[in-house]
């Protein structure tokens, strides 16, 4: 998961953002990943970890059964 938060700080840095990236995992799958967009927006609270948490809603229910991975760069 490590190396996929740097990947995707590369990304972000490639696109004029700051290098700083999330990924929310459950049992070793990814579930959710996202880059900053604090520049590309012009809004401060578009933080890595917010838009994760953001996307998170939907994506996996609290068993499991139903995964989804978001936010593909």
């Amino acid at each position: 998961m490590m190396a996929r938060c740097i990947e995707l700080s590369r990304i972000a840095v490639s696109k004029g953002e700051y290098p700083f990236s999330a990924v929310i995992a459950l049992d070793g799958q990814v579930v959710v990943e996202a880059i900053n967009s604090t520049i590309r927006d012009g809004d401060v609270t578009r933080h890595a970890e917010v838009i994760a948490l953001s996307g998170t809603n939907g994506a996996a229910t609290i068993n499991g059964s139903s995964r989804q991975n978001l936010g593909n760069f």
